[in-house]
């Protein structure tokens, strides 16, 4: 947990796991063929990029540029070989855990915004993920001072009147 402060205002901000979202070659479209397995046996095309515990990761890469192809990852063959490359190695960064997904939530007082599904990469401290948390108090400050104003309006109208 952190703190932030903006226009005055104090703001507790919790970057937390977010499990409830799965590996992004799951939750999301663009992404190259993976396949787990306990044996170490590869198919044709395929290359481990990740292996713990007698728990193997195989990308797929052949299929995988035919997808692409497909699917215009880039504008020429070298270009959507890289993408390929590119994808590959994302896979594995996540595989390695060393980006995963997490939920931000930032407060002050009865004021709160979260937002989850965000991805946090260690290898930049989760620079995104702080970003994103401190516009998330910015709009949450920007919420809290029309409200005051409003409330402030509302309160003035209330006087009695004779």
């Amino acid at each position: 947990m952190s703190e932030l402060t903006i226009n005055g205002l104090d703001f507790e901000i919790t970057i937390e796991p977010d499990y409830d979202m799965r590996w992004p070659w799951i939750e999301h479209d663009g992404h190259g063929i993976l396949r787990q397995s306990c044996e170490k046996y590869k198919k044709p095309g395929e290359v481990i990029i990740f292996a713990e515990r007698g728990n193997y990761w195989f990308y797929d890469f052949q299929e995988t540029t035919k997808k692409a192809k497909l699917e215009k990852w880039g504008l020429t063959r070298q270009s959507t070989r890289e993408a390929v490359i590119a994808n590959m190695d994302y896979c594995r960064v996540w595989l390695d855990g060393q980006i995963h997904w997490v939920f931000i939530t930032v407060k002050n007082g009865e004021f709160e915004d979260s937002l989850g599904g965000i991805e946090y990469d260690e290898r930049d401290n989760g620079k995104y993920a702080h970003e994103l948390a401190h516009e998330l108090a910015e709009n949450l400050a920007a919420q809290i001072e029309r409200e005051t104003i409003e409330r402030n309006e509302w309160a003035c109208r209330d006087g009695v009147t004779t």
